[in-house]
């Protein structure tokens, strides 16, 4: 009961940030053209940040062993949600089944999980959730530009920011090296800029997208994929074989990718969509109709997640 109260105050928090930025772009005061050089910025230099902060911690066994079996969950959930998309969603001729398979596989984790993870588990929960990002990453850049019809650049993954900032992070943890104080203050403070300017930056996009697609039964199938029977199988499975109990650190593992995993569907689709010359206003409202149906969702499986692990 308590876990469900944490949840629902800290979704009322993000839809209120998401109400900012709804505001901001209806009285013109930020355009969309603004809110994608601001979301560059929190995917190039915040959000590294936030990964780098969450490896500054103690090199402890707990951290250790649960970091690896967040790795093992992350990639285990992310070629779940590829063969699920693979089965559930059909090659058609109008090629839409490449943006609507790309929008059930690939998850708004970094923006709207951590924002909650911080609120419910803690810089732990953060720490954790890192292991999701690195596999959203990398299979982002292979498998969502292949269903998407492009082709692999390696080059995309070695220079990624978030792929180097978990490098970094992972030697700054094995080597127990301390920042520099200005540094160290210096990555804090973008690191909390990630957050709430995330959920404005989500509002500002939803102002601006079409919200047709609510009555469009393929998109709210494809959202309904995304927010609730995959985040529900992947939780049944981590629940019948006992995850939580493997290691002392599993249950906020297992909670921490159980919402990352059940986060709406990524704003990459749009920005992939648009570099591969797919329907970008189909993936607009792929991430509106996720979006919006997510306010719903997330609390409740964020909540079942915290109250069974």
């Amino acid at each position: 009961m308590q876990s469900a109260i944490v949840v629902s105050q800290q979704v009322l928090v993000m839809f209120l940030l998401i109400g900012c930025g709804l505001f901001l772009n209806k009285k013109r005061m930020v355009s969309e053209a603004s809110a994608r050089e601001f979301c560059s910025m929190l995917l190039n230099l915040a959000l590294p940040a936030v990964i780098i902060q969450s490896f500054l911690r103690p090199m402890q066994e707990e951290y250790l062993s649960g970091f690896v079996l967040a790795m093992a969950i992350a990639f285990a959930m992310h070629l779940f949600a590829v063969a699920a998309a693979q089965l559930a969603i059909r090659p058609r001729a109008d090629e839409e089944y490449r943006v609507e398979r790309f929008s059930v596989v690939y998850s708004n984790c970094a923006f709207m999980a951590f924002p909650l993870l911080r609120a419910t588990v803690g810089e732990d929960g953060i720490f954790y959730a890192t292991a999701f990002v690195v596999f959203f990453i990398l299979f982002q850049w292979v498998h969502g530009i292949v269903i998407l019809g492009g082709k692999i650049v390696p080059k995309k993954l070695l220079v990624n920011p978030c792929i180097l900032s978990v490098v970094i992070g992972l030697v700054l943890f094995f080597t127990q090296l301390p920042l520099p104080a200005p540094l160290e203050s210096a990555v804090s403070m973008l690191s909390a800029v990630n957050s709430p300017i995330s959920m404005v930056i989500t509002g500002i996009f939803l102002a601006g997208l079409p919200l047709s697609g609510l009555r469009n039964i393929r998109l709210v199938t494809t959202a309904l994929l995304r927010l609730i029977v995959l985040p529900l199988l992947a939780l049944a499975v981590l629940y019948g074989l006992g995850v939580s109990q493997w290691l002392p650190a599993a249950p906020v593992v297992c909670a921490s990718l159980l919402i990352g995993f059940a986060c709406p569907t990524a704003v990459a689709v749009i920005l992939m969509s648009a570099h591969l010359e797919r329907d970008v206003l189909y993936a607009s409202e792929q991430v509106a109709v996720s979006t919006l149906l997510s306010l719903l969702t997330l609390p409740f499986i964020a909540g079942l997640a915290l109250s069974l692990f």
